[in-house]
């Protein structure tokens, strides 16, 4: 684990929070400073993998994380580079309440699947 916010005359190491390594380690306490950073849940760890914090949790089980990442705001269609959604991750890996929490973000209440299209 990450100290976070820690600063001394004494030489203590400051490590910044870093959403990816949260969603890696289940933290969601590092979580919660890398959002008060300015960090996203919708951030992008790099152009060739396309994985958001989201997707890095799902694959490494992180569920702790997951449950406090799905209290907050992001974007459940963001896929990555193989165009897989943080929910199919999250069905590989068989986290059922995961994917309930995605899907209730994904389809909100009110959200109709079937609109009416009149001409």
């Amino acid at each position: 684990m990450v100290k976070l916010g820690v600063r001394s005359d004494i030489g203590e190491r400051y490590d910044p929070p870093d959403i990816f390594n949260a969603a890696r380690n289940n933290d969601p306490v590092e979580l919660a400073a890398a959002i008060q950073d300015g960090q996203s849940l919708d951030d992008v760890q790099d152009e060739a993998s396309g994985l958001t914090p989201l997707h890095v949790a799902c694959i490494h089980r992180s569920e702790n994380f997951l449950k406090t990442a799905m209290t907050m705001d992001f974007d459940p269609w963001l896929r990555d580079a193989n165009m897989r959604l943080a929910i199919d991750h999250a069905r590989a890996q068989g986290l059922r309440d995961v994917q309930k929490g995605l899907v209730e973000k994904m389809y909100p209440p009110g959200f109709d699947a079937d609109p009416v299209v009149t001409l």
